[in-house]
């Protein structure tokens, strides 16, 4: 299975060869390019040689003569959600000097290459070079293929994944396939050839898939794949037959899915960013970003509307050169509604043009004129905020003393958690600072600022206090002079005998499940965990050009101290040999250090750069009376006797466990839904409710059966234009004998967050 997706039709008549490709495409400003290609590899009956023939977006081809062919592209393609190439072709058999006869096997490959980085996708993996897969003519046999691989997320392996199959009968009676394939699940490399079968070390699983098409239709099925975890090797041999145990499909398909998506800019062209805010007076938001192209002579954005009106132009300011992250926000108060168009077009010394659209839309929904959620209110059991000697803002269970450039105390249920002062550094030395003062002091708001200067540079420091004890930091530099910064970073230290956890945004909560990350802080001195770590596990982060985590949390199982950061980041100067963040223990401190730069960079004079990010002392509020009493069963973790069963469902189940390729309501028709959540708990015995995983019942009831039964009817023209039905296998393994037993339906997550009631 490649990283990007790649669906392959094939089929044929008494005088064409037909194929057909529906592939992954990049998003906007990447391109498709001459070398992405589709190529159908054919060996006709009584020849030697195959033919090689190719096709690309643009239409290059060697088809033989008489052959007819179409591209096009769709912006987003069901399930996924991203755009794609669409390739169909009619091959005439008479150029090529064939003709189709049953029994009579013909060589077959079909791939799709792949660019921005190569890769090749295969209809039949060839186990040595040149092999090719087997395509064997039966007028009457059924059709058997896989069209689609249903939904998974790109970043992360699934641990249910969705397997769809189809059959067509072309004959006049009813016939019935049936499924003998497996899925093998190992650690290491599949071999599509290795003896799988006599390995007992290695996961197998029944691929039970049985269709029986009438004359003239198709028919299809649906299996989920559990417990395909990151780094497992998994290889499906799909082989179906028909009712006298004959071949009519078979496949094997080696399968890591931990890879995630594969797009990469090799050619690294100008980019366009844009994002809309209508509840800031149509705030348009422009990121311009050139990418490897050095020698741009001229870029400039323009907005126009439906009519391609032009309503503004933007020239992208030039120092020396085009800077490569600049940012331009503009107020549209009066734009009218409508669609819109933001264009960035950018030209090299070679007369080069690349062009980047980005679309928005001013749109006034019903919601937007309702008042409710704007009240300044004060949620119990939070209390409002108080203010004490000028400096110290506190919270019902956190606060903050003001002194240095941030704090000098830090509390949590009343203790100082600090080991020295929060500190922001330039160069390795403080900025000198003069005294906070307190500029807005209301019951759930609380603002404190203060001003600091290093040499030719001036740092404005905005704390803004909200009632939870949650604080936004605004850093507002600005350069008198021209100024060299070797290094800027903020070191936050507590004391060591509050530290023994850990957590970032890419660590995984799930720390029962299999191969989850450890979150204890090492037994050691020094550096225990630094960005550069979570790098080589997890990747980079989205939002940065090397491994930096935008939220980290540290402490132990009562107090704590989290940071976040989501903006100024074009401002940072990094090296990537150099950990942006480090977690240090040194004796009774532990400090977490953020480097926003830590390689040499010039601010010129009168630069301006703001920074901000948030701060929140644990726990902010005291644990409520049965918390962490509910939990469900997962895998080989058992719910415990003593907790309150509940069940954790997956948004596109919830949504709809009906289509799994359609996450969504069929004819927006919830009945089934509906149904579902009012038997909620109603339809077991206690006894079964609370142990529900000691039962684990699969048999439909009969109201539910009935219930069914009419949703499908009700939607079979829906079912039949959009895809494969998935109703009652789903329902029944994801929902319907789960939900019977519990008292309350929750969001999926692990289930063991939610009880302290394991053993251990």
């Amino acid at each position: 299975m490649t990283n990007r997706y790649c669906v392959y039709y094939f089929g044929y008549d008494a005088d064409n060869l037909f194929f057909a490709y529906r592939s992954e495409a990049p998003i906007s400003p990447i391109v498709l390019s001459t070398d992405d290609t589709v190529e159908i590899q054919l060996l006709p009956p009584g020849t030697t040689t195959a033919m090689r023939l190719t096709l690309n977006s643009f239409g290059d081809n060697n088809f033989p003569e008489g052959t007819k062919f179409a591209n096009s592209f769709i912006t987003s393609t069901r399930p996924y959600g991203y755009p794609c190439w669409e390739a169909e072709i009619a091959i005439p058999l008479a150029s090529i000097g064939a003709k189709v006869e049953d029994g009579r096997e013909w060589g077959l490959q079909m791939l799709r290459n792949w660019c921005n980085p190569r890769e090749t996708g295969y209809w039949h993996f060839p186990a040595k070079p040149g092999e090719l897969g087997t395509f064997i003519p039966d007028a009457l046999a059924p059709a058997v293929g896989v069209p689609d691989f249903g939904e998974y997320v790109h970043w992360r392996t699934s641990a249910n994944y969705t397997l769809n199959f189809t059959a067509f009968n072309p004959s006049e009676k009813q016939v019935r396939v049936t499924s003998e394939g497996m899925a093998y699940i190992a650690s290491g490399t599949a071999k599509l050839d290795s003896d799988l079968e006599s390995n007992t070390e290695i996961s197998k699983k029944n691929i039970p898939a049985s269709m029986a098409p009438d004359p003239g239709k198709a028919a299809y099925a649906t299996h989920l794949v559990y417990n395909l975890w990151p780094g497992k090797i998994n290889l499906l041999k799909f082989h179906f037959v028909d009712a006298n145990k004959k071949m009519l499909y078979q496949r094997d398909m080696a399968w890591d899915l931990s890879k995630g998506n594969n797009w990469k800019d090799e050619l690294g062209v100008p980019n366009l960013q844009t994002a809309f805010y209508p509840s800031y007076d149509n705030l348009l938001l422009l990121n311009f970003s050139r990418g490897k192209q050095t020698d741009i002579t001229n870029a400039v954005i323009t907005i126009r509307n439906e009519k391609q009106a032009v309503i503004k132009t933007v020239h992208v300011p030039k120092n020396g050169e085009f800077c490569n992250n600049w940012e331009c926000r503009i107020n549209l108060t009066e734009l009218p509604e409508g669609a819109y168009t933001v264009t960035l077009e950018s030209t090299t010394k070679s007369g080069k043009t690349f062009t980047c659209p980005r679309t928005f839309a001013v749109q006034e929904f019903p919601w937007q004129k309702a008042q409710v959620g704007l009240e300044r209110v004060i949620i119990p059991p939070f209390v409002p905020l108080q203010v004490k000697n000028g400096a110290e803002v506190h919270a019902l269970q956190t606060g903050y003393r003001a002194g240095g450039t941030l704090w000098d105390m830090i509390f949590a249920q009343g203790e100082n958690i600090l080991a020295a002062p929060v500190e922001l550094l330039i160069n390795g030395e403080k900025f000198a600072c003069g005294r906070p003062k307190v500029v807005l002091q209301e019951r759930d708001r609380v603002v404190i600022e203060s001003a600091g200067v290093y040499e030719n540079l001036k740092v404005k420091v905005i704390q803004d206090y909200d009632y939870d004890g949650f604080c936004l930091v605004t850093l507002n530099f600005n350069a008198a002079d021209m100024i060299t910064i070797q290094s800027l970073s903020l070191d936050i230290p507590l004391q060591s005998k509050y530290v023994s956890l850990f957590n970032t945004n890419l660590f995984s909560n799930e720390t029962r499940a299999l191969g989850a990350n450890p979150l204890d802080v090492p037994d050691r001195q020094g550096t225990v965990w630094s960005s550069n770590d979570s790098g080589k596990i997890y990747g980079v982060s989205l939002a940065f050009d090397i491994n930096f985590q935008k939220y980290f949390w540290f402490g132990g199982v009562y107090k704590g101290f989290c940071w976040l950061i989501e903006s100024g980041h074009q401002h940072f100067s990094h090296d990537a040999e150099i950990p942006a963040q480090r977690l240090v223990r040194n004796g009774d401190k532990t400090t977490f250090t953020v480097d926003f730069i830590n390689k040499p960079t010039t601010w010129a004079k009168g630069k301006n750069a703001t920074m901000e990010m948030g701060f929140q002392p644990t726990p902010v509020k005291p644990i409520a009376k049965g918390f962490y009493r509910t939990a469900e069963h997962m895998y080989e973790y058992l719910a415990p006797e003593n907790a309150v069963w509940a069940k954790c469902i997956a948004s596109p189940v919830i949504i709809s466990p009906l289509t799994a390729t359609i996450p969504t309501f069929p004819n927006d028709d919830k009945t089934l839904q509906e149904y579902i959540i009012s038997t909620i708990g109603k339809t077991r015995p206690a006894e079964e409710r609370v142990h529900g995983w000691k039962f684990n019942h699969t048999k439909l009831s009969n109201d539910f059966q009935a219930v069914l039964g009419d949703f499908v009817k009700r939607n079979q023209d829906y079912f039949d234009r959009n895809g494969i039905s998935a109703t009652a296998y789903q329902t029944r393994q994801s929902i319907w004998w789960r939900q019977t037993y519990m008292k309350y339906l929750g969001s999926y997550m692990n289930p063991a967050l939610l009880t302290c009631f394991w053993p251990e």
